[in-house]
Parts: structure tokens; sequence; C-alpha cells
């Protein structure tokens, strides 16, 4: 297993899924999301089932229109929204900003996705989700 790696391995009965961050002393970072992690002995590792992970990245551009919009307090409640989706890999979402004005603010959403030939239903359940969940007027574009 490399740093970097996406895996899904199976420690004592139970499956992580995740990137790995570190490889090096007696322990395996594993990244689930954001904001956990999972130290895992490496003699653990060594007699665990790990199974590369390969997947598709599907790209959003969402520009929110309102004032004075609480950007940290958004970018939270979008990765909350995307990660409900079903057909993405939860620990692999990314929401950044792209820019600021004074009535707007433009964000860039990466999801990966497990199976590719589920990218079109990813798309159209994220614009649904974002759509109807979000209180303001959106405006939604697919990166290729």
């Amino acid at each position: 297993v490399k740093e970097g790696e996406n895996i899904q391995i199976e420690i004592d009965g139970k499956s992580y899924i995740g990137r790995v961050v570190l490889t090096e002393g007696s322990h395996m970072l594993l990244r689930m999301d954001h904001s956990a992690s999972v130290l895992i002995p490496y003699k653990k590792v060594f007699n665990a089932i790990i199974v590369k992970i390969q997947h598709t990245v599907a790209r959003f551009m969402v520009k929110i229109y309102g004032y004075n919009l609480d950007v940290e307090a958004l970018i939270r409640k979008i990765a909350e929204i995307v990660k409900r989706s079903k057909t993405i890999i939860r620990e692999e979402v990314s929401v950044k900003l792209l820019e600021i004005s004074d009535n707007s603010v433009a964000l860039n959403i990466e999801v990966g996705i497990m199976n590719p030939s589920s990218i079109n239903e990813c798309y159209e359940e994220i614009v649904k989700n974002l759509t109807t969940e979000l209180p303001y007027k959106i405006d939604i574009e697919v990166v290729e």
C-alpha cells in the first residue's frame, strides 16, 4: 500500500474506506473523511484484506447568490448535502471557494464516484439536493 492510495481494508471484521496518508513508523494512517482518521498498526495491515479503490471524479461549479453569506457555514452545509448522495464516495468530497463578490459566492465541488456508469445519476442527485435544500438562488455548472 502506498501513500495517497484509496483503499478499503478489513480488520477484525470491520471495514474501513479511505486514503492512505502516512506509511512511516509502526502505523498506517487512513483518512476516512475530512474530520476522521484511523491509525492501523502494520502488524494488522499485513494480515488484512486490502482492496485498492479506483474511482471517477465528478466536478461542479456552484454559484450562490445572496448578500452577507457566511462562506464557511455554506461550505459545510454543501458538503453535508453532497455527502448524503448514494452514488458517491463520502470520503472523496471536496468543496472549495473559487470566488467571492458582494452578491455571490462561487464554489468548486469535487466528488469521487465509485462506479463510472452512475455518473449521470450522481449529477442528477446532487443538483436536485442542492437546489431543493439550499435557500438561495443558485447556478450549477458541470465541469468536464
